[in-house]
């Protein structure tokens, strides 16, 4: 596995990532993200939008790319989180999902795609940008 998708980069799925979907994978928080955004817009109304999600997200479970986020991923979670609320961050951020993501990639020892450097690298998981 070159790198664990964060959730930004499979909605944006840049060429390359999709020629090379064999050689990553996705978390099963990411997929929970993606399945609120087809449900969402359904609920605004906005069939096209919805099913298009949807489309991309059969797509994604074809691929087999989502890794379950299980109990060492858990425990990497709360010492991330609590690394975070050490450094002075309030409670709300470092609970956020980055975290559970950082902490799934801490668990692989893997490092995690993103275009959220900044969050992701606090949490002390090394991070890959998306190419170009």
């Amino acid at each position: 596995m070159r790198a664990l998708l964060d959730t930004n980069v499979l909605v944006s799925m840049p060429d390359v990532v999709v020629q090379e979907i064999d050689r990553y994978r996705a978390s099963t928080v990411s997929r929970a993200e993606l399945e609120f955004g087809v449900s969402a817009a359904a609920l605004r109304g906005q069939e096209q939008i919805a099913t298009m999600r949807r489309l991309r997200l059969d797509a994604l479970d074809d691929a087999g790319i989502w890794l379950p986020f299980d109990a060492r991923a858990s425990r990497e979670y709360g010492a991330a989180a609590a690394r975070v609320l050490a450094g002075g961050a309030v409670a709300s951020r470092a609970r956020h999902k980055d975290g559970l993501i950082a902490a799934h990639a801490l668990a692989l020892e893997a490092p995690v795609m993103t275009y959220n450097v900044a969050d992701l690298e606090r949490l002390g998981v090394r991070v890959l940008l998306p190419p170009a």
